[in-house]
């Protein structure tokens, strides 16, 4: 084998060795979350609108809303897809390594098809992620019923407000999702709060205080996006690793078909020897 074949060859298994140390990592992530994200997202919820101790709803009812998202389709069923995923690309990897080890054409292609297919599938998720607009869409749904349960004056109102917040958001896809604007939609100064808190009583939440001129004009949604490359953020972090992760694939993708033609040839080059070797015996050659 030339220098050439060798580096191929040790590059293959640097970026399937790396592929699967991230796959290994969101596999624990994900059943982590799965598990037990509702109970870490209702800490740091609780502890950033009780900073100053004076709220009424308690961390319970936050993890309780919190579970139900979980439990909704539109997250349940990405995080069990993920987990099926994640398993397979350990596996896949393995076969890999294994294909590179022994040099075996066969296992070759049929790991690099498994990862042309990963790529398009990656390929496609990255694509709905940055650019479907979530019409029609069951997440879409969902957030139009909670948004229409705001004014009942629930626990899940503390969630919507802190994304609003903290993205500088207003409503799902637009802000034309409300009808009436929380203080959450427009920027937070401390007189329209002290407004807003003498409005709310008997359940009944008037935010009249905010208004279509004040409200922030941008929707969570373009927001989220926009963090989506925002190393500072903890969307831009899922963000930047999707594209990592995309870039990793890719490459190794491409370092799969030559070392599939790599051991092609050298399967070829066995083949004539060998049947050289069967002429040679019969006399013929």
């Amino acid at each position: 084998m030339n220098w050439c074949s060798k580096f191929i060859r040790m590059s293959f298994v640097i970026t399937i060795i790396i592929s699967l140390i991230i796959a290994i990592i969101i596999l624990g992530l994900d059943i982590d979350l799965l598990k037990n994200g509702p109970y870490y997202a209702s800490l740091l919820i609780y502890k950033i609108v009780n900073k100053d101790g004076n709220s009424e709803v308690t961390r319970e009812e936050i993890m309780l809303n919190l579970e139900d998202i979980q439990r909704s389709l539109w997250v349940h069923i990405p995080m069990l897809v993920l987990i099926f995923l994640c398993s397979l690309v350990i596996f896949m990897s393995i076969v890999g390594l294994l294909g590179a080890y022994f040099l075996s054409y066969t296992i070759m292609a049929g790991y690099a098809m498994f990862q042309f297919i990963t790529c398009l599938f990656l390929g496609v998720i990255i694509l709905y992620v940055f650019l479907n607009n979530m019409k029609n869409t069951v997440s879409n749904a969902y957030m139009e019923e909670k948004i229409l349960q705001y004014n009942s004056n629930s626990s899940f109102n503390l969630i919507i407000d802190f994304i609003q917040k903290d993205l500088q958001c207003c409503g799902f896809r637009s802000p034309k999702d409300w009808d009436v604007y929380p203080m959450s939609c427009c920027p937070s100064n401390e007189f329209s709060e002290i407004v807003q808190s003498l409005n709310c009583s008997d359940g009944n939440c008037n935010t009249t205080t905010c208004n279509d001129k004040l409200a922030y004009t941008q929707s969570c949604l373009a927001a989220a996006r926009k963090h989506l490359l925002d190393a500072n953020s903890f969307i831009g972090f899922l963000g930047i690793g999707l594209i990592a992760a995309a870039v990793v694939l890719t490459l190794n993708l491409l370092l799969s078909f030559l070392l599939c033609l790599i051991t092609r040839h050298r399967r070829r080059k066995s083949d004539l020897r060998s049947d050289r070797q069967i002429l040679l015996r019969e006399g013929i050659y």
